[in-house]
């Protein structure tokens, strides 16, 4: 887990310095830019979209690009995207953005096979509860039922006056 952190902090810390860098000039002041992209995050989640892709968000943008093609699949963060998807297809990037992604797919495998077989378990577990309260509940009926013949038949003896001493 500590590893993908890592990871992927590099990849946010790699964009950003890469957005800095192609907006910056001599003219402009960098701090301007460094500021802006100080919250970048970028993220992947195969459970919402299921082709391989990563997320871009800094402020209230955000956007989702398809790691094959490097081109935007949904969302926006206005003229950022290009610089995007020009960092996108550097090589390193492509290489590493792949790599991730298919650890996080594989470990989301995992996770819903676990879930899966959690699920499973619970169900099984709720079967046999739900067994034994049935039978359970089918004594109980029994019991009530052959309590309350006793009682109605002791109580039309004492109302017709046929109770035996």
């Amino acid at each position: 887990m500590a590893n993908e952190q890592e990871e992927i902090s590099r990849l946010e810390y790699n964009l950003a310095e890469f957005l800095i860098d192609f907006q910056s000039s001599h003219f402009t002041d960098i701090r301007v830019y460094a500021y802006k992209y100080n919250n970048l995050k970028i993220y992947m989640n195969p459970t919402s979209v299921s082709k391989p892709h990563f997320f871009v968000k800094f402020g209230i943008s955000e956007a989702c690009f398809s790691i094959e093609t490097g081109y935007k699949i949904e969302g926006s963060l206005g003229p950022e995207e290009r610089m995007v998807q020009k960092w996108a297809s550097r090589i390193n990037i492509h290489r590493a953005l792949e790599t991730y992604w298919k650890d996080m797919t594989r470990k989301s495998k995992i996770k819903q096979q676990e879930i899966l077989k959690k699920n499973q378990q619970h169900i099984e577990e709720s079967n046999e509860e739900s067994s034994i309260n049935i039978s359970a509940i089918i004594r109980g009926q029994k019991k009530k039922k052959a309590t309350q013949k006793r009682q109605s038949e002791k109580w039309g003896k004492k109302k017709y006056g046929k109770e035996e001493e």
